[in-house]
């Protein structure tokens, strides 16, 4: 802005030589046309001359054309008198104009400094887009001056962005952009406003820390992430933990269901082991060379069932008067 500036002020250190160097012209024309009027003879075509010069140089300093979506401020030896609106105008010659422009224009703010709630430092990058009233033109170069962007503008977007920043901590202004960029807009535009320059877009281009800040965040993102990565270690130690709690679990579940079922097969066959099915069982024990056992009616079991599984009596079954009776001998005939 301050290369603008210093155009703008060379722009009209220019124009107050051309003016300079009309009035030069005009005086030394004037002289010639004297001389001419004196001249014995001839003088005429002289003067003449001297006038067309000084008409064709006046009308050249005369004539200005100003552009769309400019404004031609006019300033009588240095004074603001008036200002003219785009196309072609006419300006007394020891006149001058200055261009100023009434479109919507841009700056961009580097590094615009800003502290936290925690005093932190925050940079950013703000663009603006602003324009000045046409009507205003005038009054603005007159009260404030061609400086007026420096001292109305660049000042305010610094101290605005920094009151709106500091309300919020460090980890707060990077999610709370969008309200920082529209309060810092809003108050840019009312203090604006009595100057007649609108503010028609503020942007946040970018946002930054100190390189301190940063490296602190990333060292709490990796304790964060080395945190979370032994908490899922211990979730899959509990996991697997759990995993085999459940498969001793079942493996003790099925013993004993192994247990309850052979002691209900036992408990089923005792009570299935009847006299009958034991005498079953006691003949099916005999020598295979015996086939047939002839017993007198009426004297009950050929042998007691207990001496078949072991028990160790020898003693007659109840109820009996003799000992048991061998089988008598087959008939004469070959044993199958």
């Amino acid at each position: 802005m301050q290369q603008l500036i210093d155009v703008v002020d060379g722009a009209h250190l220019s124009r107050r030589r051309s003016v300079m160097l009309w009035i030069v012209v005009m005086l030394l024309l004037g002289v010639v046309a004297i001389g001419a009027t004196r001249a014995p003879a001839g003088g005429a075509p002289a003067l003449a001359v001297v006038a067309a010069v000084a008409v064709l140089f006046t009308g050249v300093r005369s004539v200005k054309v100003v552009a769309a979506g400019e404004v031609a401020v006019v300033r009588t030896f240095g004074d603001i008198t008036g200002q003219r609106g785009e196309g072609l105008s006419l300006i007394a010659p020891w006149e001058t104009v200055d261009r100023e422009s009434i479109r919507v224009q841009n700056a961009r703010f580097e590094n615009v400094s800003a502290f936290s709630a925690e005093t932190q430092d925050v940079f950013a990058t703000i663009e603006i887009n602003y324009r000045v009233e046409d009507r205003a033109v005038q009054d603005l170069l007159r009260d404030v001056g061609t400086n007026w962007f420096d001292v109305l503008i660049e000042g305010r977007v610094q101290n605005f962005f920094n009151e709106e920043t500091v309300k919020f901590k460090t980890d707060e202004v990077a999610p709370n952009r969008e309200a920082i960029r529209a309060a810092t807009q809003n108050r840019l535009s009312a203090a604006l406003e009595p100057f007649s320059i609108e503010v028609t877009e503020l942007l946040i281009v970018n946002v930054s820390f100190s390189q301190a800040y940063v490296q602190s965040i990333e060292n709490k993102q990796i304790a964060t992430q080395e945190a979370l990565q032994a908490e899922e270690e211990v979730a899959t130690t509990r996991a697997e933990a759990d995993k085999e709690r459940e498969r001793a679990r079942g493996s003790a579940d099925a013993s004993v269901i192994e247990a309850e079922g052979v002691n209900e097969a036992n408990r089923l066959i005792a009570e299935s082991l009847t006299p009958e099915v034991l005498q079953y069982l006691a003949i099916n024990e005999f020598n295979d060379n015996v086939t047939i056992a002839l017993v007198p009616s009426g004297e009950g079991l050929l042998l007691d069932p207990s001496t078949l599984f072991g028990s160790g009596r020898n003693e007659p079954a109840s109820g009996s008067a003799s000992a048991p009776v061998p089988a008598p001998t087959p008939p004469a005939t070959e044993a199958e």
